[in-house]
């Protein structure tokens, strides 16, 4: 999984994924999973695998509820497949109402995330399971952060 402008007419990140069953020797084609409307960006993907091996979910980021007033309004979400029942490999497993929004507090603003040269939040970020429940733990900027210019949370979602 990783950002990709493959499947964007104008560069805008998109979050790509492809899937080997065979220890590598081969790979699924490239399938955007994102769920982020039109040319809206969608960025810092993480990734994990159920311990049962059937299911897929993956962190996201992406700008859908952004205005021009306020460019830079950003959500996390978990986006699901559950290879037992679906194909992992086609973009339908990965269709609207298989992502789930981490914050119940609203957007942040990624523009007042700590400049490292850039917005930056995504090395704090981290995605594990237990059971059939996936658990994320991800850095939102203010306003939803209150205690510093960003802040790490956790949900869950299954």
């Amino acid at each position: 999984m990783w950002q990709d402008a493959r499947f964007s007419p104008t560069g805008a990140s998109k979050i790509a994924f492809s899937q080997s069953t065979d220890g590598g020797l081969t790979w699924s084609p490239v399938i955007r999973i994102d769920q982020s409307p039109g040319d809206i960006p969608a960025f810092v993907p993480q990734i994990h695998v159920a311990s049962d091996g059937n299911g897929r979910s993956a962190v996201l980021r992406d700008l859908e509820h952004a205005t021009a007033a306020q460019p830079g309004l950003t959500d996390a979400f978990i986006a699901h497949c559950h290879s037992a029942t679906s194909n992992c490999t086609n973009p339908a497993s990965w269709a609207p109402g298989g992502e789930t929004r981490l914050s119940t507090s609203g957007s942040f603003d990624y523009t007042t995330a700590p400049d490292a040269g850039g917005a930056f939040l995504g090395d704090y970020d981290g995605l594990t399971s237990s059971g059939t429940t996936f658990k994320a733990l991800f850095a939102m900027s203010q306003p939803i952060a209150t205690a510093g210019k960003s802040d790490l949370f956790s949900s869950s979602a299954g």
